[in-house]
């Protein structure tokens, strides 16, 4: 489940804008050292996670996520 789940947020980050190279990403980075990252582009992918696995991230949940290993366990926590 955890890999499908990289897979989804890898798509998401290597198409839809961001154009991050699929080679950067992985569980242990961090998704504000994406190379050209802004607060934008932060605010953007959240809320392309939540309407691409149909999924509400609660606000409280935000600030634990700073890697992709951590905004997978939130969306496995969100039942996803």
């Amino acid at each position: 489940m955890q890999n499908n789940v990289l897979k989804i947020v890898k798509d998401i980050l290597i198409h839809n804008d961001f154009s991050i190279d699929p080679d950067l990403i992985n569980k242990d980075v961090s998704i504000r050292e994406l190379p050209d990252w802004d607060s934008l582009k932060h605010l953007n992918f959240f809320l392309e996670v939540e309407k691409k696995l149909n999924i509400d991230i609660d606000i409280s949940d935000f600030g634990q996520i700073v890697t992709i290993g951590d905004l997978i366990m939130v969306i496995k926590k969100n039942g996803y």
